[in-house]
């Protein structure tokens, strides 16, 4: 042992040897040193003893040595200090075999401390997990424009990176608060499991806690060395542990807080953890911010699409229509999808429908430009395909031109022919009284917008709609689906149009449903049927209407609610009595409160319910308005958007009109 403290007595790094029993036969001053331990604690000793918080491996692999099965080893363990329980020390160890001269076996171990290397391993660990959940929060939070999934994505990434437990709270710019979520990792000590998950969506009767209520008016970060009651979930008293709440910021703002929390003694928040903590609510706040601006310009484009669309189809003789408008999920922006139906001079229809290729406010712009030429062009009694090239003008006209899928054609209901033209368009399908659905192939013209290609107007194509038929149009969203073969969408078409039957109301609706189109969809989507009942019905049918008049008299609306359901129970439409009366009773007695006239009331029977129609002399327009509870009156338009299939207001020649439509339910034998 002499000539070993000769030799490595010394040394810079750590020596020791093991006997064949893993016992301290020796050490030099850097192990001794290194280890912080003394010498005479050691010879003896084995390894495990020495260091009872030694990892088991480590022994396996000196064993494996002394057993000839390795020839050497190298190993990482890390020992809590003696002293410090909260520190830990890293040693990396090179094992070889040795022999002494007694012909025993043991072991030589070079020890060199790794701490530093050891904590920066880990720091870049950290330092890259941080790097990818930045990563996918602004990754998963650009694929989505939906408020509440952002919000419930912060939840479920931050932790437990960041903590046990998280609260997020959203601002919005006409409610104190119009989301708070809360998430937790794991249960732990003193927190309620009955508290998650527990989003809470009834936002707007909630205010926040103080603590979040502090950072959002001061834009200030707040940190607590325990868990305050209520703030990351409905515990009534504070908890040991630490926490964290951060401001999310966008374009200047505060948009909302992130609360964080760790349960337990000793586990606070290092400067590191909080700066990350910053970054990530900064990334949401964008995200958030991003969501809303594209909310708002959504709704924009939607009413703007909305007002432009035809707000009721017309009555007319001979003839059943039923049309759709459906607007895509709302991740997406709205589409520039239009259809319009149009009684000509000579008492012929036009029937329009087309896709405006683009999104957003402009798209809603440009179909309602392009709807508006159509009606002009088509009272001028031009053919379709020259109505077509006419459009094109138009459409090249635009200061950013844009391509226009179109399909025009002229129904004549007397005799049920049926000319057509079409540019990039999908073709009309035909349903025959047998229910045989066809789809009326024709080579089609390029889209508007590039019909300078050919030199003549779009081919005119003509056919025959027998009585009992329905023709159906539509736009593309209703057949085109991502990794679905066009044909085999087409093929569903056929079928769910075909087994469709009754009005063209039910029509559309199962053809909506055999698609898939009754959920969350990605594209827009119109849908026009017409329909040539097998007995045309005259115009003006004293079987299908009832007139009369309400005055101001004190029994006069009373008197009208009779009436209507006298009407109804003739018609064979009694399941209609209650809404109908009641909707009748709230529009006649607006009408004599604010017009302060008598009221003309006109029913008409649909194919598959009724319109009702209210004339007063006030050409002032109602509007909706905001009511509370217990308010007792300001409740009728509010009625009629919940209870009719579609309802509206438009002027008149003597004041205004409010109509709505009822239809039966549709699982009502007929």
């Amino acid at each position: 042992m002499n000539r070993l403290d000769d030799l490595f007595g010394e040394a810079p790094y750590g020596l020791v040897h093991l006997d064949a029993r893993l016992r301290f036969v020796w050490a030099n001053e850097a192990f001794v040193a290194r280890t912080r331990l003394d010498s005479a604690e050691l010879y003896g000793r084995t390894f495990a003893e020495v260091f009872p918080d030694l990892d088991q491996d480590a022994e396996r692999v000196a064993r494996a040595i002394l057993r000839g099965e390795e020839t050497s080893a190298e190993h990482l363990v890390r020992v809590p200090s003696r002293t410090d329980l909260s520190t830990t020390y890293a040693f990396h160890l090179v094992l070889h075999p040795v022999t002494w001269p007694d012909g025993s076996r043991g072991l030589s171990v070079l020890v060199t401390e790794a701490t530093d290397e050891v904590e920066a391993s880990a720091r870049l660990a950290i330092a890259t997990e941080r790097l990818h959940l930045l990563s996918d929060l602004g990754g998963q939070m650009s694929a989505t424009f939906d408020v509440d999934r952002i919000v419930e994505l912060t939840a479920e990434l931050l932790l437990p990176v960041l903590g046990d437990a998280c609260a997020v709270d959203v601002l919005d710019d006409d409610d104190p608060l119009v989301r708070r979520v809360t998430r937790a990792s794991s249960v732990h000590d003193g927190m309620p499991t009955s508290s998650y998950p527990g989003p809470v969506t009834s936002a707007a009767q909630i205010a926040p806690p103080p603590p979040v209520g502090q950072v959002l008016r001061s834009g200030g970060l707040l940190r607590y060395p325990d868990v305050p009651a209520g703030l990351v979930d409905d515990s009534t008293e504070d908890r040991v542990g630490a926490t964290v709440v951060v401001p999310m910021r966008a374009r200047g703002q505060i948009v909302g807080a992130v609360s964080l929390a760790r349960f337990g003694a000793s586990r606070g928040y290092e400067p590191d953890e909080i700066a990350f903590a910053v970054e990530a609510a900064g990334r949401i706040g964008v995200a958030l911010d991003n969501a809303r601006l594209f909310a708002t310009q959504r709704d924009m484009a939607s009413t703007l699409q909305h007002a432009l669309l035809p707000q009721r189809l017309p009555q007319l003789p001979g003839v059943e229509v039923a049309a759709r408008y459906i607007a895509g999920t709302a991740g997406t922006e709205v589409g520039g999808d239009w259809f319009d139906i149009m009684p000509l001079p000579d008492g012929t229809l036009g029937l329009v429908i087309g896709d405006v290729m683009g999104r957003g406010v402009r798209a809603a712009a440009v179909m309602g430009q392009l709807r508006a030429a159509v009606r002009a062009y088509a009272l001028l009694n031009l053919a379709p395909g020259r109505l077509l090239r006419h459009l094109d003008q138009v459409v090249e006209s635009l200061d950013d031109v844009q391509l226009v899928t179109c399909l025009y054609g002229i129904l004549d209901p007397r005799t049920g022919a049926f000319r057509y033209a079409k540019a990039g368009h999908h073709p009309p399908v035909l349903r025959g009284p047998d229910g045989y659905v066809a789809t009326l192939e024709s080579p089609s013209a390029p889209p508007l917008g590039l019909l300078e290609m050919v030199d003549d107007a779009p081919v005119e194509y003509a056919t025959m709609v027998p009585r009992g038929a329905t023709l159906l149009l539509y736009t593309d969203g209703l057949v085109e689906e991502r990794a679905i073969d066009p044909d085999v969408r087409h093929d569903q078409l056929t079928r769910g149009f075909s087994a469709a039957d009754g009005s063209p109301e039910r029509m559309v609706d199962a053809v909506l449903a055999a698609m898939g189109r009754t959920g969350a969809h990605h594209d827009d989507i119109a849908l026009l049927a017409v329909h040539l009942p097998d007995t045309a019905t005259p115009p003006d049918d004293p079987a299908d209407e009832a007139r009369f008049t309400v005055t101001s008299a004190p029994a006069s609306v009373s008197a009208a609610r009779h009436l209507l359901a006298d009407v109804l129970a003739s018609w064979g439409l009694a399941p209609l009595r209650d809404t109908a009366t009641l909707l009748v009773s709230e529009t006649v007695t607006n009408a004599l409160l604010h017009a302060r006239s008598s009221a003309d009331v006109h029913v008409h029977r649909t194919a598959d319910g009724i319109e009702v129609e209210v004339r007063d002399l006030d050409a002032r327009l109602p509007s909706p308005r905001a009511v509370d509870p217990d308010d007792e009156t300001g409740r009728g338009l509010h009625l009629l958007d919940e209870l009719s299939v579609a309802w509206g207001a438009e002027p008149s020649e003597t004041g205004k009109c409010v109509w709505f439509r009822l239809a039966l339910p549709r699982d009502r034998d007929r």
